[in-house]
């Protein structure tokens, strides 16, 4: 047998009746999607308990989640609370493959749940300086917030950003004097790094 007559028989040692049942298989559990793409889907369902639990998922699926970035992404606007808070501590868990959703992560800094708030500042602290450098001013304004850990993760990005956070700089100031004594050092750091 020559190379042009091989098939998939041949390339498969246990047959070929057998691959095309995994494949099968493959295709009817879903293809190529991977699991979080499943979940994802039902961040657009009409009923928020669904919407919820979808992001809630997702957030047990930690940096699993990644190819559901933009999705959590749009859920950060999501009218219902909850699914923000937990669209917001799913990307925190994804880490630095959330960087893709800077735009949305900036609107969440200014969401009125602060434990929303919290998770998308812990968020930008995971991503590259790169991205993080496109929400500076929203960063900035955080740094102003009424929880600490939001304002002590918003300075920790920046001081991260190096010169990028110029911009900061004033805000960095006032942080740098700040009651919370953590927001307070790593406001200094950033303002040394500037």
């Amino acid at each position: 047998m020559n190379k042009s007559e091989m098939n998939v028989c041949t390339l498969a040692p246990w047959g070929g009746g057998l691959l095309m049942l995994l494949i099968g298989a493959w295709w009817f559990l879903g293809g190529s999607l991977s699991e979080a793409e499943r979940i994802a889907k039902d961040l657009n369902s009409e009923d928020p308990n669904i919407r919820y639990s979808a992001a809630k998922d997702l957030s047990e699926l930690g940096y699993n989640a990644s190819p559901a970035a933009a999705a959590l992404g749009d859920a950060l606007h999501d009218p219902d609370e909850k699914v923000r808070y937990r669209a917001a501590k799913a990307l925190s868990k994804i880490g630095r493959n959330a960087g893709s959703v800077v735009d949305d992560l900036a609107v969440g800094l200014t969401d009125s749940n602060k434990d929303t708030r919290y998770y998308v500042a812990k968020t930008f602290s995971h991503i590259s300086p790169d991205e993080a450098a496109e929400a500076v001013e929203a960063l900035a304004t955080a740094l102003e917030d009424t929880h600490p850990d939001v304002r002590f993760y918003a300075a920790k990005t920046l001081r991260e950003l190096g010169e990028l956070a110029q911009p900061a700089a004033p805000q960095l100031a006032k942080a740098a004097e700040d009651k919370d004594p953590k927001v307070r050092d790593v406001a200094k750091l950033a303002l040394e790094a500037l």
